[in-house]
Order: C-alpha cells, then structure tokens, then sequence
C-alpha cells in the first residue's frame, strides 16, 4: 500500500522540520563544549577542574558525538541517506537511542521528584550559580529535545528501508541452525543482567554500595532518576532477547520485541561503554582515587556485555529473516541441445 502524494509531502515536510529541531539542538551542547575546551570557565563552579586533562578528554568525546549527531540527523533526512551501508546509519542512532532514550525517561521523573524535599544531596539552589543551573538546564533540555526528534527520524527511515522486516508477528521469525546460539546469548543476558539491576536499583534508593564519595555527594534528584530509567531499559534489553529467541508470544507483533531490544540494548551498551571509558580515563589527582569503584566499573562491563548479546541476537534474527524474505532468482532454462 503505497503513501498518497499529500501524505507523503507531509511526511517530507515533518521530517525537515525534525531535522532542523534536532540540529538547533545539538548547538547549544557544542558551543559549550568547545568553549570549554577553549579555555572558558562559563557555567563551572570548580573552574579549577575544568582543566583537568581527564574532563578534557571528556568534553573533546562529547564534542565528537554531537557531532556525529548532526551527520544522523541529515543522514535521516536527506536521500542520500538511503544510499548509505546499512551499519552506518544504524550504529550511531543505536548508540543514540539508548544515551538519550534514558534522558527521555529520567527527566518527568526528575521532574516529579525534585520538589519532594526528601534528598539531602539535592544540591541546594545557593550552592548552584546562576550560570552553572543555566548549563544544567541548557544541556538537559537540549538532550531531550534531540531524543524527541531524531528517535522519530529514526523511526520514518527505518519504516521507508527495512520496514517489510518488521511487519508480521514473533512466529514468523524464520527457524535456523543458529536459533540455539541466539537462545544461550539471551539467557546469558538475562542471567548477566542481575549484576547492573540490582545494582542500578540500589544507586536509586541513594545507597553508597559501589560508589565514591564524589560520586555520592554529587547525586541529585536527576541522578536518581536516570537510575530508575538504567532499571527500565536493563529489564527491556533482558525480556526482549528471551522473547526474540523463544519467539514468544507467538502472535503479537514483531515489531514489538525488536522495538523493546532495540532501546534496551542500546542503552545498556550506550550507557555500560561511557561510565566504562569515564572510569579507565586516569584521574588528575591520584590521592583521591579512583572516579569509580571496582564494583562500579563490573557493573559498567557486564551492562555493556549483556547489551551486545542482546543484539546479538536481534541481528541474527533479523538477518535471518531478511535472507528468507529475498526474492530467490528462478532456476535457469537449460539450453537448446542439453538435458
């Protein structure tokens, strides 16, 4: 069933609108970064540590992935864009979704929970400059902002290329010799998964297991509540692989668990590889150890190791499913004189 021309330009129309939105929103996040880069202390309580070559390192990884942001956002959006192998596009709003499918989720819960008054780490508005809450608001908003455009731009591109992949329901998924393999990866994943649960569950009630006295002082309301979305997604990524390989339940919709997996894995892997590489960068002050307990940093790889075997398992059935699905090209007639 093919779109009219009036939905069709409206779709076309929508999409640039997202774009642009999502550009104008990555702005912001790099105009800061690089001033901080540059030198400038706007928005920094400790302008001291500002120049610590760790957050350094930080502030020029986050420069890199915003923009990258903008190459998706046009990638999503232009024609060309279809043209492009089919991991390049894919890979970075992967790792999109689940970095900013988290900050979707956390900030109405932050914002439910703020005013409640009951968390003493909530840091107090006289101890916040009036630049660094601008920062705070600036960075938070402009995140939300780009989750809510580029998911669906996301979602539009997939619909147009891939989207004969995901109608039909879970029994459809095609039976293949590597089913047993995608079965003992999303075990291993639900299995693995108790470690990051329980201990995300445990950061959000605000307890110390597994944490620097930095990192639990510095907690807010905020903190808390990206925990509660680390709980969500880590029980999204757990179910969705159990349901991919056992196709179950047999006659819901398709799209259904690959949707669940896609965000929950992405945002274990997304999540699990930044606190892992912010916890390996080498602190400037070795005398006030290290940025994350080694509970921390297991709970950090093992999240990362239960989002890749989730997808794992995502990949092979959906590529199995696409190898069932191809046109197989007829048979040859054999020549004149032979057979």
């Amino acid at each position: 069933m093919t779109e009219s021309p009036l939905v069709s330009r409206r779709v076309a129309t929508a999409r640039k609108a997202l774009c642009g939105i999502a550009v104008a929103a990555c702005l912001p996040y790099l105009v800061l970064k690089l001033a901080w880069l540059s030198g400038s202390t706007f928005g920094v309580d400790n302008p001291g540590g500002s120049e610590a070559a760790s957050l350094r390192a930080l502030n020029a990884l986050t420069v890199v992935m915003e923009a990258i942001a903008v190459a998706a956002a046009l990638a999503l959006t232009r024609p060309w864009g279809k043209r492009l192998p089919a991991w390049l596009p894919t890979l970075p709003m992967w790792i999109a979704t689940g970095l900013l499918g988290n900050v979707l989720a956390a900030v109405p819960i932050s914002l439910l929970t703020a005013g409640s008054g009951d968390h003493p780490s909530d840091e107090p508005a006289s101890r916040t400059s009036p630049a660094a809450a601008f920062v705070g608001i600036a960075v938070n908003g402009g995140l939300t902002v780009q989750g809510l455009t580029l998911i669906p731009l996301f979602a539009l591109y997939v619909h147009e290329r891939w989207g004969h992949l995901l109608r039909g329901r879970i029994a459809d998924l095609a039976d293949s010799p590597t089913r047993p393999v995608q079965q003992l990866a999303a075990v291993s994943a639900a299995l693995l998964s108790s470690l990051p649960l329980t201990m995300h569950l445990l950061w959000a009630t605000r307890s110390d297991i597994g944490q620097s006295r930095a990192l639990a002082e510095g907690r807010n309301s905020f903190a808390a509540a990206l925990e509660v979305a680390h709980i969500g997604m880590t029980l999204a990524a757990a179910t969705a692989g159990l349901l991919i390989a056992f196709r179950l339940p047999r006659q819901r919709p398709l799209v259904l668990p690959l949707a669940l997996g896609w965000t929950g894995a992405g945002s274990m892997t997304a999540w699990g590889g930044w606190l892992l590489i912010a916890s390996l960068i080498p602190t400037d002050t070795p005398a006030a150890g290290p940025r994350f307990p080694p509970l921390a940093e297991l709970t950090y790889a093992v999240q990362l190791l239960v989002g890749v075997l989730v997808l794992v398992v995502g990949a092979c059935a959906l590529a199995e499913r696409a190898a069932h699905l191809r046109p197989r090209p007829t048979e040859p007639r054999p020549a004149l004189g032979q057979g």
